[in-house]
């Protein structure tokens, strides 16, 4: 394998993971949900970012969730949210501070 995979894989798992810890909802890190459209902008389009999100899922860096509803209790569908593994794998993506 090239050893340009691992290195496009982590970027990528930075990317989800920082948008869910870092936007992280009055429910909490780990209970807060976002729809897949959260993920995606110019170079990450939709079915690539589902893909990206199963595979963290499966590794369990991540949960999907049916039947969401908002703060207001309106229907909001479906979304992923990060685990506690995810926000210790997140932390590890993230480069030191310079002091």
């Amino acid at each position: 394998m090239s050893d340009s995979y691992p290195e496009a894989r982590r970027f990528f798992d930075r990317h989800i993971l920082q948008t869910m810890a870092e936007r992280g909802g009055s429910f909490g890190h780990t209970e807060t949900f976002f729809p897949i459209r959260t993920f995606t902008n110019e170079w990450l389009p939709k079915e690539m970012a589902r893909g990206l999100l199963r595979d963290l899922a499966q590794r369990g860096y991540c949960q999907f969730r049916c039947g969401l509803f908002t703060e207001d209790g309106e229907v909001a569908g479906a979304g992923y949210g990060i685990t506690n593994v995810g926000l210790a794998y997140y932390r590890e993506l993230m480069p030191a501070p310079d002091n």
